[in-house]
């Protein structure tokens, strides 16, 4: 008894087919967004139009003229390193002009310094030679004095005596004295070619280095 009123119940509350088309019916009527839109297929994109196309190339053309109109001429450039170049002359110019004087200067010096010394250098070999003669010939009256103390005197049988002859001894002894003020006028001469030697070897050197890079 139940069980057919519990079907009973269920049929009454089910709709049947044909109240199910008039529903579907009734939402079809409302509007497409209830039926037709969620079954439609998706649309293809439509593609741009020709005179779209033209725009875009018209556009990419203008920025690359544009870019190209800012580029640097070959003109300009050629123009601008010209002007680099002068500048540049320009400023250097009287360095190299100052520079150039002053390496002639220096040329000009050492050349001179160079005669000066080879002069020193004879007038030194002069000197020392006669300083050398001068001492030999100090060296031979010092034993021609010697020899005449240390004759042997034949009055004496013989016998080393002093030398009577007071004059010939004295005689030597002056010879011997005016010698040495030969021999030291020399030594003195010899240490001042010597001093100036040196001091032109300093000026050369000075100008040496001063021709050098670094120097200049």
């Amino acid at each position: 008894m139940l069980e057919g009123t519990l079907y009973a119940s269920t049929a009454m509350n089910t709709p049947s087919t044909r109240d199910i088309m008039d529903r579907l019916s009734a939402l079809e009527a409302q509007g497409p967004r209830f039926v037709k839109t969620t079954f439609d297929a998706p649309q293809t994109p439509k593609s741009p139009s020709p005179s779209h196309d033209a725009t875009i190339q018209r556009n990419m053309e203008n920025m690359v003229n544009k870019k190209i109109q800012s580029l640097p001429t070959m003109a300009s450039v050629t123009e601008k390193v010209i002007q680099i170049e002068t500048s540049f002359r320009e400023m250097f110019t009287p360095y190299q002009r100052d520079t150039n004087a002053r390496l002639d200067t220096a040329e000009k010096e050492i050349d001179a310094s160079k005669v000066r010394i080879k002069e020193l250098n004879k007038q030194l070999n002069k000197n020392t030679n006669e300083l050398d003669k001068w001492s030999a010939s100090i060296k031979g009256l010092e034993g021609a004095v010697t020899k005449l103390i240390n004759r042997p005197n034949t009055a004496s049988g013989g016998q080393v005596a002093p030398c009577p002859n007071n004059d010939e001894l004295a005689s030597l002894k002056q010879a011997i004295k005016e010698e040495e003020k030969k021999r030291e006028a020399a030594a003195a001469k010899t240490a001042l070619l010597m001093n100036h030697v040196n001091k032109i070897d300093t000026e050369v050197g000075e100008l040496l280095r001063h021709l050098q890079p670094d120097g200049l």
